[in-house]
């Protein structure tokens, strides 16, 4: 896209060929309404992928794109789709419409969709409430990026004071290395129970037992939950 005005600016990435530590270019993003008639308009999937991510990178600022953005989740290209779902997630509000199909998606065949789905729903708070079974069922998925995003979004919602009472019990399995073999669901299964709060009180043996998991980061995710945990259990001073 040529005649870039306006807009965030980001550090475009490096060619592969670029020495390590070298100043990355920084170039300004499309400006919001050009990305719209790529997105809606543009030949190859890669041009609608990009158009997509960019909407993204302008987060609220591309609010105005939501009822876009809706209309391309059923795109013909699944990348293309993984995009447009992450961008929902972050322009705020306007994409409030778009719960009730990012819930649907969290059924999607693809593997990334159900990814991003969940990665977006974490972000939109109280409204996607109703999405908690689905995320909870989710926490079963096949793929690891899937358990690990449902359960991320399950924490934010938990942190928020929303009921996620079911999912408690299938998140202190996911912090044992027997039930979950992915490090980095079982350090997202942690960070999520200790968003909850005491409402996460029932792991609490779960947890005590993942302290001695066999990654660094796991076990630090487990301290940090379990001291929340105690901690928003604690009486306020008098």
């Amino acid at each position: 896209m040529a005649g870039f005005s306006g807009g965030p600016v980001v550090a475009a990435a490096a060619p592969p060929s670029a020495a390590a530590g070298q100043p990355q270019a920084v170039v300004a993003l499309p400006p919001v309404p050009e990305l719209m008639q790529a997105l809606a308009h543009g030949r190859s999937a890669r041009a609608r992928w990009s158009a997509a991510e960019s909407l993204r990178q302008h987060g609220t600022a591309a609010a105005c794109a939501a009822p876009a953005l809706i209309a391309c989740l059923s795109d013909e290209d699944v990348d293309v789709r993984v995009s447009v779902v992450r961008a929902l997630g972050y322009i705020g509000e306007a994409a409030l419409p778009a719960i009730p199909a990012l819930q649907g998606l969290l059924s999607d065949s693809d593997g990334g969709v159900r990814w991003a789905a969940a990665d977006a729903l974490g972000n939109f708070g109280h409204p996607a409430a109703p999405a908690v079974p689905k995320l909870v069922q989710a926490l079963d998925d096949e793929e690891e990026d899937v358990r690990g995003s449902a359960a991320s979004a399950l924490g934010k919602f938990g942190q928020l004071g929303l009921d996620v009472a079911a999912a408690i019990p299938r998140m202190s399995l996911l912090v044992g290395v027997r039930e979950e073999k992915e490090w980095h669901v079982r350090r997202a299964a942690a960070e999520a129970l200790g968003r909850c709060g005491v409402a996460a009180a029932g792991a609490v043996p779960q947890l005590q037992g993942a302290l001695l998991d066999e990654h660094p980061r796991v076990r630090a995710a487990v301290q940090a939950a379990l001291e929340k945990i105690s901690g928003s259990a604690e009486p306020a001073c008098q």
